[in-house]
């Protein structure tokens, strides 16, 4: 190395010696850069018993908040991500491939939950890097789907242990605007006539399908939340197994590529994917106030339902849309049915050995929890844990963290009572199975009426 050095100050030209100082430069760096690739699968086995570095749920709820400290405690949370924000895992910009979820952005905030938890698979499986997609909150809040943080809804640095993440900026900067239609991977997916998730085929209805349509509205959404451009609205994407296994093998060679997030895609094994899904785990803070709740609320055996009534959304909510007489007839008839409900419930429970209920639903006006109340005396909502969390308490009408915490909570409970059609249900229900936890869905309760027992829909 130093001859070398020598022999570059002997030259006399100064435009030569400048380049010449670049190229030695950069030699050093790239032949001293650690680079450590964001899929182990290759080079380790799983190992069955492997501990994740998660605060314990037992720690999380001995610790307890000072409302004086909540101000520290959450300013991070509510930081917006950026390419300063994510330590990228030793990859230089100039080597990464990346991967941008297919999201269909006109579905709610679990839509795009769901969609960004198997690009992750995908994502780490073939060491590229995950494009984090805006996230919103539920229209329903003030009526727009406003922007929220990454940071605040997911814990980025359980993640970056299996995967590379980068923001949209970058992914822009590095692949352009415009996406070609080749650049879009529709991945081999599981044939089978009923899934083994149990759960309705009108669930996630934009990732099930064996084809695609790019409609406008599809299409002008994804621009809108990602200033980016699909292919000319009205594509149908459709591809049989055998080519889309050939696309699959001849990817590697594009730099950015789209992945369409279907459901049962084949792309991994039950352990990896399993390995790598165990990652996306929601933001400390959520996790914190959740333990606050199920340890000043609930007891140490609890029952959560997901209540969704998207009538009584249309309805009864602040920001609800227009209320038609079919509506209102058919949330009247819903009222006369929710002690039947109810009992249908307890029953339930009660055979089950358990005596305490979490109900999870949207903060409006619910008379199915006033009924279930007076079937079943330990019958909790959102509005009984701001008394006993002062985290949660300083998001007081926040839905979409609201919606995080009672997700965390749905989770860890013994018996989880899901909703069909419901993307939020779809989620909770995913991550239990991780853990090897049941779902159950309340229209298939011995004892509800046969009126609500579609499996393609909500109660009403």
């Amino acid at each position: 190395m130093h001859k070398y050095f020598r022999w570059l100050q002997s030259r006399r030209t100064r435009t030569f010696r400048g380049f010449s100082v670049i190229v030695s430069l950069w030699a050093i760096y790239y032949l001293s850069f650690s680079w450590t690739p964001a899929n182990i699968f290759a080079e380790t086995e799983i190992s069955e018993d492997e501990e994740f570095e998660l605060e314990s749920n037992e720690d999380l709820r001995r610790q307890k908040y000072p409302r004086s400290d909540i101000k520290n405690i959450t300013s991070i949370e509510k930081t917006n991500v950026s390419a300063l924000d994510i330590a990228k895992r030793n990859m230089s910009i100039f080597m990464r491939k990346y991967v941008l979820p297919l999201i269909a952005f006109q579905s709610g905030p679990n839509g795009i939950y769901n969609a960004f938890r198997r690009t992750m698979v995908f994502a780490s499986i073939y060491e590229r890097c995950l494009v984090i997609p805006p996230f919103r909150q539920h229209k329903l809040q003030d009526g727009v789907k406003t922007k929220r943080s990454f940071n605040e809804t997911f814990d980025n640095q359980k993640i970056l242990k299996v995967v590379d993440l980068c923001d949209l900026y970058e992914f822009r900067k590095q692949c352009g605007t415009t996406i070609p239609l080749d650049w879009i991977l529709f991945p081999p997916t599981k044939h089978t006539s009923s899934f083994p998730d149990n759960y309705n085929p009108e669930v996630e209805k934009h990732y099930r399908k064996q084809s695609v349509l790019l409609g406008d509205r599809y299409v002008s959404e994804f621009y809108n939340n990602t200033e980016i451009s699909l292919p000319q609205p009205n594509v149908t994407l459709f591809h049989t197994q055998n080519t889309r296994k050939k696309i699959f093998n001849e990817f590697e060679k594009k730099r950015c590529v789209i992945y369409f997030p279907a459901v049962k895609s084949t792309i991994a094994t039950s352990a990896q994917q399993s390995y790598v899904e165990k990652h996306l785990v929601r933001a400390p803070y959520i996790r914190r106030i959740a333990a606050q709740i199920i340890t000043g609320l609930l007891a140490e055996q609890y029952a959560v339902l997901h209540w969704r009534n998207k009538t009584g959304e249309r309805c009864l909510s602040a920001n609800g849309s227009y209320c038609s007489i079919r509506h209102a007839k058919n949330l009247k008839l819903l009222k006369k049915d929710s002690k039947t409900i109810a009992s249908s419930l307890h029953a339930y429970l009660e055979k089950a050995g358990l005596k305490y209920l979490y109900v999870a639903a949207l903060p409006y006006e619910q008379f199915i929890v006033k009924s279930l109340r007076e079937s079943l005396f330990f019958t909790y909502t959102v509005e009984d844990a701001y008394n006993v969390s002062p985290l949660l308490d300083h998001y007081r009408g926040d839905t979409y963290v609201l919606s995080l915490v009672e997700q965390e909570i749905a989770e860890q409970a013994t018996m989880f009572i899901g909703t069909t059609s419901s993307s939020w249900t779809f989620f909770v229900e995913n991550s239990r199975n991780l853990e090897g936890k049941k779902t159950v869905y309340i229209q298939k309760l011995p004892g509800i009426p046969d009126k609500y027992k579609s499996s393609a829909g909500h109660i009403i």
